[in-house]
């Protein structure tokens, strides 16, 4: 809380008032000084303490007498600068405040307001003195107060529009009275004698003054004086005292206007000297006479001397008695009276008030003398009864004490002898006491000696309880009281001792015990694993029965298992993990510390026993915690792949601990605290795998760690502890995993590419067969062939196969045990991209490279067949690996991965065969376009073209499958008809006759009876198989029917053209037919057969092509 500000005003406990002078005088004086020191200047402080004890304060380079001496040389235009501003202070100080005090409550109770209530016969006589000389005085000085007029100074020594020395100096020598400025309150003028008790210390407080006039007195000054009055009974009244109380307690003053110190005014030449004195006489400032006053008086002026004294009228004196009488406000009156410049009418009509109560008051005082006697006659007599009562109790004493003076000796003598019984009955009992006690201590020292500290702590808590109470030899008691604390801190000191041992041993046996826990997770995951194989044995064996699946209970993971029995030693609670622990530090001959947690339950119960239970918890807790952050260090010095194993297995066995003293410690650690320091663990671990993934750049770095989190991640989940940030790590880190894991394929995948020279493999041994071919399911029969075998792929497939089921093998062991529960989408996703993007990619730049020859490319195009089975395995695997049962994973047909690099080499050996062709048909520039007889046997180039093509074919039926067989053939089939078209096309054949067409049909024939006897090879339909291979030669055959047909025009028939010339387009069959002449068409044949009838034929070929070019 803050400091209350204290409120300004006087403190009414005289202590306190001492205490607070006491306490802020150091810090005037400090101020006084360091204000002399930096401004330099001569100063003087003198202070007055409550007790009257006086401090002066004197500059650091001043002298008292010179500061006095300087102050007293001031120069009169100094002091009127002062007198002036202390008008002006005055005058703002009239327009701000509007003063009005009540006189009763200032002056405070008082004798003279209820006299008949006063029952001290002094204070009578002195109010009765005090009445009679008030008397004497106001008759003596009546006509003093009306000769005396108070001029103004113009200067700015005011008090009321008085002049202060005349007026002052005047009543100082008129009477015993002092002016006292108060910057507070009214000024009252009392006399020297101190009669007034309850008002000696009351004071009327306001917020002006005039603090710059040198005859005024600071409110200190005045406090003091008021302080000085003697406290004693009422006597010394004087005439004036008592005019002065009357008048004080009927008429209130208010302040000036702001107009009335405008007025014209003078100040006399005298000076007054104004003199200290203990009180002070303080009145209102008036008010400005409001506009119902009759203002037909003339101003007045105060001169030097003795002014004649106006008498106020009926009417005026009427008004004023009236005014005093109800108790109100005379500032009106005394306003008007200096304004219209004649006070003495008002001073003369006050003094005859005052006489007119006199009298009034000696009756007062005559009325209550008499009940004044009474009462102390009553008192008087009261005071001898009482003096008469205790002469009677004296006797009665007297006379009691004599008659049982021998009765008390007889009480003293029985009292002794019963103080005697009482000290030897509490010797004996003292005595009994130390024996127990002893005997007590010695069994507690006993337990010591045995280290038995939990039964001394008890015996010696059982001597505090029971024997220290009752103790009262000091010697005794001084000793259990230093003996029993040492005995505590010994106990304590040395099961501490235990406990820091115990705390270093624990570590070592904590990271023994995490390897156990880990190893037989292992363990239980390779019987799971092996499990799992036996289940993909029986399902492709198609043994498994609907009784024998059960799932298999793993964490996050949705696969399938047989049931076997056998026997299974993991049974998956803290206390197989501590026994095995414990059986592997036995049979290791102590190279191993045991896990004991004895140790720290004994230290937890003598802790508890000293009542430090709680102190104990925090230090446990404390101190496991920097352990576990000593853990949490990874050593830059040795790669993080070697020394993950005892990171993890540390911080394992530290958690299985926690959690075994969590069960069956007794509330040493709660689950909360368990709770943090796993959260603390794991954050450290997620930010450690973070980090250390973030750099490893091997996929079989990051799969080993990985698969020992996963193992940390089981043993701890057993624990209850919640391992699903760790899973995530691994999750998050899965794609650059299989980046990398694809980077490494791709490199394998170039070098098998690389390293293989697309022939036939060739296996001579079983196994080579079985590691090569059945492995991957890639055979054709389930017959096992003849060795040597020569297979219909290269080496470099069942090396992709490898590289791919590898590949399968690595992202379903990243993917098991990582909290994924169907990871068989994510698998296939992975292998798509291996099959799409490595091993398709692969291929596709070996094909686009351009090195491979025809062979070579008919064995690619032979690989890219038996990869084609090879998919189909790898998917299959990649679901059995996942848990998925086959029937699930088959029910989609997927599209061949490796389209790209199929069709890739299907083009280019088809462009090789092209090439090939091309090269054959060369020899078509033999052809007599325009001979006489066509050729008995066809072109020359065809039996080229036919015998290549047997070849061909013969060769490529033994390794490439029919349907890739037929569309190469397809392909080179169409490329003929192709270049037959364009035969007829060439700008090279001007003109052809009917002769080179059946040449060409003669030759379109034997490509026909090819492709009829390769019909057996494809497929079991012969008609079908020809058939559609005779479609590649379709455009040919059309051209040459139309070529050789007898009536060409029919081609234009859009039925006969649908039907049989569907495949010719018309642009072409311009070019050729205009070409085409019959064979008597020779040259200049027209002189001889100028008369002769032109060839049907001709005609209509002439109007075929007519019709043609019309429609073009």
């Amino acid at each position: 809380m803050g400091r209350v500000k204290l409120k300004i005003k006087r403190l009414e406990n005289s202590s306190s008032r001492q205490v607070t002078y006491s306490k802020r005088k150091a810090g005037i004086l400090k101020k006084a000084k360091e204000l002399s020191i930096l401004c330099d200047i001569d100063l003087l402080l003198i202070m007055f303490a409550p007790n009257s004890k006086a401090t002066i304060c004197v500059g650091d380079r001043s002298n008292i007498e010179k500061v006095i001496e300087r102050f007293a040389q001031v120069s009169p235009q100094e002091r009127a600068k002062r007198k002036l501003e202390s008008l002006e202070a005055l005058k703002k100080t009239f327009k701000k405040l509007d003063h009005d005090v009540n006189i009763q409550e200032f002056l405070g109770p008082s004798c003279w307001a209820d006299p008949d209530k006063i029952n001290n016969i002094d204070h009578i006589r002195a109010m009765e003195q005090s009445l009679k000389e008030s008397l004497n005085r106001i008759q003596a000085h009546k006509e003093n107060f009306g000769k005396q007029l108070i001029s103004v100074d113009c200067n700015g020594q005011f008090q009321n529009d008085m002049h202060l020395p005349l007026g002052l100096g005047y009543a100082q020598g008129a009477s015993s009275v002092s002016w006292l400025h108060d910057t507070d309150c009214q000024q009252l003028m009392l006399p020297q004698d101190a009669n007034l008790i309850s008002q000696r210390n009351v004071r009327c407080s306001s917020d002006t003054g005039l603090p710059d006039y040198p005859a005024y007195f600071n409110t200190d000054k005045q406090t003091e004086a008021n302080e000085l009055v003697p406290d004693e009974s009422l006597h010394g009244f004087s005439p004036n005292a008592c005019f002065r109380l009357q008048l004080g307690a009927q008429f209130h003053y208010q302040t000036y206007g702001h107009t009335l110190l405008n007025e014209r005014m003078f100040k006399p030449e005298v000076d007054h000297s104004l003199q200290e004195h203990t009180l002070d006489y303080q009145v209102n400032h008036f008010e400005t006479p409001g506009p119902g006053y009759d203002a037909s008086f003339q101003n007045w002026a105060s001169t030097s001397g003795n002014c004649e004294v106006a008498i106020y009228d009926e009417r005026s004196y009427t008004q004023l008695f009236s005014a005093i009488s109800n108790g109100e406000d005379l500032g009106p009156f005394v306003r008007r009276a200096f304004v219209s410049g004649r006070p003495e009418s008002l001073l003369s009509s006050l003094r005859h008030f005052s006489r007119s109560k006199e009298s009034e008051i000696e009756e007062v005082c005559k009325a209550h003398y008499q009940d004044f006697i009474r009462a102390v006659d009553d008192l008087r007599s009261l005071l001898k009864d009482v003096d008469s009562l205790k002469s009677a109790l004296d006797d009665s004493n007297t006379a009691l004490q004599s008659a049982a003076g021998p009765l008390l000796a007889a009480l003293d003598s029985y009292l002794e002898a019963r103080a005697v019984a009482g000290n030897l009955s509490a010797a004996l009992d003292a005595a009994q006491l130390c024996s127990r006690l002893f005997a007590h201590l010695a069994r507690a020292n006993e337990h010591l000696e045995a280290d038995h500290l939990y039964l001394a702590l008890r015996a010696v808590a059982a001597a505090e309880r029971d024997y220290l109470p009752s103790t009262t030899h000091p010697t005794i008691r001084r000793m259990l009281l230093r003996l029993i604390p040492a005995v505590r801190a010994h106990a304590e000191r040395k099961i501490s001792k235990e406990f820091s041992d115990w705390m270093v041993q624990i570590r070592v046996a904590s990271r023994h015990l995490g390897q156990i826990a880990i190893g037989r997770a292992s363990a239980a995951r390779q019987r799971e694993e092996e499990l799992r194989a036996r289940q993909r044995q029986a399902e492709e064996q198609g043994l498994l029965r609907s009784s024998s699946v059960t799932p298999t209970p793993a964490l996050r993971d949705n696969t399938y298992s047989l049931r076997v029995e056998e026997d299974d030693d993991w049974a998956g609670d803290d206390a197989d993990d501590l026994a095995a622990a414990a059986a592997a530090a036995a049979t290791s001959e102590g190279s191993t510390p045991g896990l004991d947690l004895t140790p720290l339950y004994r230290a937890y119960h003598i802790h508890k026993t000293l009542s430090l239970e709680e102190r104990f918890r925090r230090y446990y807790f404390e101190n496991r915690k920097l352990q576990l952050t000593s853990d949490f260090q990874v050593s830059s010095l040795t790669p993080f792949l070697e020394s993950h194993q005892t990171f993890f297995a540390q911080i394992a066995g530290f958690f299985i601990v926690e959690d075994r003293i969590l069960r069956t410690g007794g509330g040493l650690i709660a689950r909360p605290d368990v709770d943090a320091l796993w959260e603390t663990a794991v954050n450290k671990m997620v930010s450690v795998l973070e980090d250390q993934f973030s750099r490893m750049q091997t996929a079989n770095h990051l799969l080993l760690i990985k698969d020992y989190v996963s193992l940390f991640g089981v043993t701890l989940h057993r624990y209850r502890y919640a391992v699903d940030p760790l899973l995530n790590v691994l999750s998050k880190h899965r794609d650059k995993y299989h980046d990398l894991l694809l980077s490494d394929c791709r490199r394998q995948v170039s070098e098998a590419l690389d390293a293989d020279k697309f022939a036939q493999m060739v296996m001579k041994k079983e196994y080579e067969y079985s590691m090569n071919v059945l492995s991957f399911q890639i055979q054709t029969s389930d017959i096992t062939p003849a060795f040597p075998y020569v297979a219909p792929f290269s080496s470099s497939v069942p090396d992709l196969c490898r590289i791919s089921r590898s590949f399968i093998e690595d992202s379903v062991s990243f993917m098991s045990h990582g909290g994924q529960l169907d990871i068989y989408p994510i698998v296939k996703k992975y292998l798509e991209r291996l099959l799409i993007e490595v091993v398709d990619g692969s291929i596709v730049r070996l094909i686009d490279s351009g090195g491979l020859g025809v062979s070579q490319a008919m064995q690619v195009a032979a690989n890219m067949a038996v990869l084609e089975r090879a998919c189909e395995f790898l998917f299959r695997h990649a679901a059995q690996l996942s848990g998925i049962p086959l029937r699930n994973a088959e029910k989609g047909r997927r599209e061949f991965p490796l389209k790209k690099s199929r069709d890739a080499t299907e083009r280019l050996l088809l462009g090789l065969l092209r090439n090939k062709i091309d090269d054959f048909m060369m020899l078509t520039d033999s052809i007599s376009w325009l001979g006489e007889s066509p050729p008995p046997n066809g072109n020359e180039y065809t039996n080229e073209v036919i015998i290549y093509l047997e070849t061909l074919v013969s060769t490529a039926q033994q390794i490439l499958p029919i349907n890739v067989l037929w569309r190469v053939l397809q392909g080179v089939l169409s490329h003929i008809c192709d270049k037959i078209i364009g035969l007829f096309m060439s700008d090279t054949v001007k003109r052809f006759n009917s002769n080179a067409v059946i040449g060409i049909d003669i030759d379109l024939k034997m490509f026909e009876s090819f492709t009829e006897n390769q019909s057996h090879v494809f497929y079991d339909s012969d008609d079908s198989s020809a058939n559609e291979l005779k479609l590649a030669l379709l455009e040919a055959r059309q051209l040459v029917n139309l070529l050789m047909s007898n009536n060409p025009e029919n081609f234009l028939n859009a039925v006969i053209r649908e039907r049989s010339y569907n495949k010719l387009d018309y642009k072409k069959v311009v070019t050729i037919t205009e070409k085409f002449r019959e064979s008597s068409d020779r040259l200049f044949g027209t002189f001889g057969t100028r008369g002769a009838k032109q060839n049907p034929k001709q005609k209509s070929l002439d109007a075929l092509i007519k019709r043609l070019k019309d429609a073009s």
